[in-house]
């Protein structure tokens, strides 16, 4: 098979096509005040050195001397009297490894012995057991601590020391394997960091590159794919200097990645620490990628002569609030900020922080209407976010809504146009969270044993003035309390106290049953010749009920 040979690139653009590559990822860069959106990483920040194992047994081929070092008089015992060990062995800056333990002759103690250390293959460092070791069976000078040349190949290595009784006879005192590959470690993974700019991955920690006290170099990984080389750690790190201190503190690396995958993708990002070409994975986390809206359209009501919207919206590429529109039947009718504080939302995402919430009033509709609310969404092209929405319908009211609401959220009967005609106490608002119709506070009647007909709630005269032989429309919603599986008889009616009981306006008994959640009513009556009917919620023989969001559709004074 014939292969076709592309065309040389004219002069400098492979140079373009390197550099284009390069820039595919390029890290971002936080201020003061994106980092003070992370949460406190102090308790991250501990340092341990690698592991290094200690051989069973000396390699072969380790002494191999280019001389014999001067060692015992020939007047020594020809059995070998030296003992001692290798103790500790610690990567040093430049490519280096310090070894130190102790050695003497059992046969001399006052003897100093020579030791010999390093690695295979490297030229081999000769030294003394003279220094201060105390605790050893043979007195305090019988230390050794010397450096020697770590191999410039990166990978397993052994260090290994042995003491010299004769030219002939040695002693070994032990072999440490080390990994001199660049090596560091994760600290902190944090899968979401939300700042004005938009949304990240964090993912940060230190390195050591055994071979320079420099910042080490790290490459990045994403689903096994590099996407980025060459970064340096050279932030502050303590605890490096303190663990390392030959090396300084300036090896701490932190990178922040964005939010571009696709929505819902989860992504694996992996750091690989670098020392000439070769890598070693320092740790890696998973980055899930979202970029639609979410959040709820928590309540769609009455209230007053509108309808109440209110929920909460967070745009994960962004803390700032975001832009809801807000539609009626598929019309759009208003556009809010969701700029709120709303402390659970706070709570339960505290990546985005405390404002947004949006609770506005768009105009009420004759007719029951569906209502919709679409979150703007900076990730997507469009201003109306794709496909992200939120929908709940309300109940409209008959006729020209001239309309007066109260959902008796301001906690009190003297801040609304109803009161209580409880005598023994068994009526109030209440804010029981398993009594509420909605919001945070209901009209709470009860009707205790033995009570026939129990009016828990009544409008007030003074302050809503019901004309004569007009139509009204009132819609209200209440809940069913008590024992369960028990039912209420509860009622609703409208009364004249200059007319008498036979002007009443009766709407009926109703029975519902305890555990049949929140429900709806409206109803439609016609006032008489008089001028002063007032409201009335009753309970017939036992039970209780709360009474909330109550619309008055009509003409009142």
């Amino acid at each position: 098979m014939d292969t076709v040979k592309e065309p040389e690139p004219e002069p400098g653009t492979k140079k373009k096509e390197k550099a284009k590559k390069k820039e595919k990822f390029t890290p971002y860069t936080p201020n003061e005040l994106d980092r003070a959106q992370l949460p406190d990483l102090s308790g991250t920040r501990k340092v341990e050195p690698p592991k290094m194992r200690r051989l069973d047994r000396t390699p072969d081929g380790f002494l191999n001397l280019p001389q014999q070092p001067k060692v015992a008089p020939t007047s020594a015992p020809e059995t070998n009297t030296v003992v001692g060990k290798l103790e500790e062995a610690i990567l040093e800056a430049g490519g280096r490894i310090r070894v130190k333990g102790w050695a003497a002759d059992t046969y001399s103690p006052s003897r100093t012995v020579q030791v010999i250390g390093g690695t295979l293959g490297q030229a081999q460092v000769t030294s003394r057991a003279n220094t201060t070791r105390p605790g050893t069976p043979y007195g305090d000078a019988h230390g050794f601590d010397f450096d020697v040349e770590i191999p410039p190949t990166r990978g397993l290595h052994q260090v290994c020391v042995s003491a010299f009784y004769t030219t002939t006879k040695f002693t070994d005192l032990g072999c440490i394997e080390f990994d001199s590959r660049a090596f560091g470690a994760v600290e902190y993974r944090i899968p979401l960091a939300v700042v004005a700019s938009g949304a990240y991955s964090v993912i940060g920690g230190w390195m050591i590159d055994p071979y320079t006290a420099g910042p080490a170099t790290f490459s990045g990984f994403r689903d096994k794919q590099e996407f980025f080389r060459g970064y340096s750690a050279p932030l502050p790190h303590p605890g490096v200097a303190q663990a390392f201190p030959t090396f300084g503190p300036n090896h701490g690396w932190e990178v922040w990645i964005k939010h571009d995958g696709i929505e819902g993708t989860p992504s694996e990002l992996c750091v690989n620490a670098d020392s000439g070409g070769v890598g070693k994975q320092v740790g890696c986390m998973t980055q899930n990628s979202r970029h639609d809206p979410f959040g709820a359209l928590d309540e769609v009501r009455w209230q007053g002569e509108n309808i109440l919207v209110k929920g909460w919206a967070i745009d994960p590429d962004t803390r700032s609030p975001v832009e809801v529109s807000i539609f009626a039947d598929g019309k759009l009718v208003k556009t809010a900020s969701a700029f709120q504080l709303r402390t659970d939302i706070r709570d339960a995402h505290p990546e985005y922080g405390d404002s947004h919430g949006f609770e506005t009033t768009i105009p009420a509709a004759f007719d029951d209407q569906k209502i919709t609310v679409k979150p703007t969404n900076i990730g997507r092209a469009g201003p109306l976010g794709g496909n992200v929405e939120w929908k709940m319908n309300y109940d409209g009211s008959s006729g020209p809504c001239r309309c007066i609401g109260e959902n008796f959220e301001a906690g009190s009967y003297d801040k609304t146009a109803y009161s209580s005609w409880g005598v023994d106490h068994s009526m109030w608002i209440t804010s029981d969270k398993s009594h509420v119709v909605s919001g945070t506070f209901s009209a709470y009647g009860q009707s205790l044993p033995g009570g026939e007909w129990t009016e828990f709630l009544i409008s007030n005269r003074t302050k809503m003035k019901l004309k004569r032989s007009t139509t009204y429309t009132v819609t209200y919603r209440y809940r069913i309390l008590g024992p369960a599986n028990s039912q209420v008889e509860h009622y609703f009616l409208a009364r004249t106290t200059s007319g008498g009981y036979g002007n009443d306006w009766w709407g009926g008994m109703l029975t519902d049953s305890t555990g049949s959640g929140v429900k709806s009513r409206s109803v439609t009556f016609t006032t008489g010749a008089f001028d002063d009917y007032y409201l009335i919620w009753g309970i017939h023989n036992s039970g209780a009920m709360t009474v909330d969001n109550i619309v008055v559709n009509g003409p009142v004074g």
